[in-house]
């Protein structure tokens, strides 16, 4: 069975994995494709994560040119990058197929051994001269962007993540996994808990557990049952959340079913975690939507307000000598691709990836920051938003829908 997991510094396309077979000469294979990204699935657990500069290349879209200037660097620098790690098991699992053994075996005939040597020895000169410049290039644009400070390394962590079924949370876990955390994924039943585990590498690190989120108390019980103790988890990123489209916020009932999945749940298990935890890191993900109202969404603003009031409230206990032992962020994310918004026009424009997302979350916890709220672009236009007056919030916000959970 296939792989469906996407580790993304290690995974390649049917694409991609035809550019390196254009590189080498190779012809491309569906089923040698399939046993790559077997190979490739476990890797990450095998090799441990890329951290800084080399994590920064293994992020580039690969394009021939790349692939070549990849090659020559990973080769020297890097052995145990992620692209070194594909290119080296495409050459294996080629080596094994009859048709891609004689390719790679193919040698020039005697009276074209050493015009042949001296185009390689040229073609090598030129790669290297190519080379050189672009990795001076990148070099820099890595030293002169954030992604610098995006750089994280959660080996030895124990990482509690919930909502890791999809959406956000998904991109958590996942992102917690390639950087090599022990991972703890809640999901709401156990056909969801089922299907994920089904997409998941045998030697993946992770635990997953179902618990409903809108029944009171649930997931530290569970939690419990399974031998999970506050002072073994290191960050907790409480990702689940619930929005009810269409529902008026005077339906108290789907008010109430809401703010359980989105205020209370979190703040039950910060009340499980905290008192017993060893200095961990409570990542509460709020929404940026929290500083207006949205019409017909069930109160999933309003309970975003709340968790990010209480949130603040929780931090000023703490600081004022309390005994939570929980370092508090509230991150309050702006317009990322999810099933909670319609993505047309201009929101397709202004959306952010949510791995962007996820990777600036674990960069703020790691900084041990107080709020996160990004992007700094989008955050601007919702401020300005709530300053232009309700009748013309009324009308942008009524563009946005979109049901779902995160």
């Amino acid at each position: 069975m296939a792989h469906a997991v996407v580790f993304p510094s290690w995974q390649v396309s049917r694409n991609d994995y035809g550019l390196i077979c254009d590189y080498l000469s190779l012809t491309p294979e569906n089923a040698i494709h399939e046993r790559l990204l077997h190979y490739l699935a476990e890797a990450p657990f095998r090799q441990g994560p890329a951290s800084g500069f080399a994590a920064y290349l293994a992020q580039l879209r690969l394009t021939p040119f790349r692939i070549a200037r990849l090659d020559l660097v990973t080769k020297r620098l890097f052995p145990a990058h992620p692209f070194r790690q594909m290119i080296n098991a495409v050459v294996a699992l080629h080596e094994c197929d009859g048709e891609g053994y004689a390719e790679l075996s193919r040698a020039p005939s005697a009276p074209w051994l050493l015009p042949s040597l001296g185009a390689w020895g040229v073609g090598l000169v030129l790669s290297v001269s190519l080379t050189l410049p672009w990795l001076l290039w990148h070099g820099a644009a890595y030293a002169l962007s954030s992604r610098a400070a995006l750089s994280l390394d959660l080996r030895g962590k124990r990482v509690l993540i919930t909502g890791v079924g999809r959406g956000l949370g998904y991109d958590l876990f996942i992102l917690a996994l390639e950087q090599g955390a022990q991972v703890i994924g809640t999901v709401r039943d156990e056909a969801a808990a089922d299907r994920l585990r089904a997409t998941l590498p045998a030697t993946a690190p992770a635990t997953i557990v179902a618990a409903d989120l809108s029944v009171p108390g649930r997931l530290a019980t569970t939690l419990e049952a399974g031998g999970v103790r506050p002072d073994q988890i290191d960050l907790a990123i409480l990702s689940a959340g619930t929005k009810r489209d269409g529902a008026s916020l005077l339906e108290v009932s789907a008010l109430e079913a809401t703010f359980r999945v989105n205020f209370f749940a979190p703040a039950e298990l910060a009340a499980w975690l905290c008192p017993g935890a060893h200095d961990a890191v409570l990542v509460l993900i709020s929404s940026i939507g929290r500083w207006h109202g949205m019409p017909f969404s069930g109160g999933y603003n309003a309970s975003k307000a709340a968790l990010s009031i209480w949130a603040d409230g929780l931090a000023m206990e703490r600081a004022a000598g309390a005994t939570s032992s929980c370092h508090v962020l509230t991150v309050e994310p702006g317009l990322f691709a999810s099933a909670m918004v319609r993505l047309t026009g201009l929101l397709r424009l202004l959306a952010v990836p949510r791995r962007q997302v996820a990777l600036r979350v674990f960069a703020a916890a790691h900084q041990r920051r107080a709020v996160l709220r990004y992007p700094a672009g989008f955050t601007a236009l919702t401020w300005g938003l709530c300053l232009a007056g309700r009748a013309v919030r009324t009308r942008v916000l009524a563009t946005m829908k979109g049901p779902g959970d995160q």
